[in-house]
């Protein structure tokens, strides 16, 4: 919970995983959205669980909270959901994926991506967000993409696919 707590000294919002274990409580949603909260961060952080259904009572309790769905394995469409984003892993992403998540309004956000390859590849694709323990290395990518972002720097990416 201190880690919640000290969540803006990172200058970036912080993504709960709520992680079950099967002997949850009935009012887990509850609980959840109560910790949320009693910390006052409701608006400043995102949560995201593989349990959909988990995700879409906490938000009913506190529509403010952004919640999330994690997709481990993906063949196919995304899912109709009451969640604000989906989590997807690397190896399901396409980027029809990606359309389909816009024209349903939510976020699509890629996860758990630590390569700085990856990172770049992902920082050119349409999604929302990249889910990495490698921060660092992520905003320092995006600031350097921002600074290089004429015509020639773009058509050198796209050439030696980096």
């Amino acid at each position: 919970m201190n880690m919640l707590k000290r969540q803006n000294n990172f200058g970036q919002k912080l993504l709960v995983e709520v992680k079950l274990h099967g002997k949850e409580p009935s009012n887990m949603a509850n609980l959840v959205a109560d910790k949320f909260k009693e910390l006052g961060i409701e608006k400043d952080c995102m949560v995201v669980s593989f349990d959909l259904k988990l995700m879409e009572e906490i938000k009913k309790i506190l529509p403010e909270l952004k919640t999330g769905y994690i997709i481990p394995l993906l063949l196919g469409d995304l899912p109709d959901t009451n969640v604000d984003f989906y989590a997807i892993e690397d190896f399901s992403y396409n980027e029809t994926l990606a359309i389909q998540a816009k024209i349903k309004k939510k976020k699509l956000m890629i996860w758990t991506i630590n390569d700085i390859i990856k990172i770049r590849k992902y920082l050119r694709q349409p999604v929302d967000g990249i889910i990495t323990d490698e921060l660092q290395e992520l905003k320092e990518e995006k600031k350097y993409l921002k600074e290089n972002n004429t015509y020639f720097d773009k058509y050198i990416r796209i050439i030696t696919n980096i």
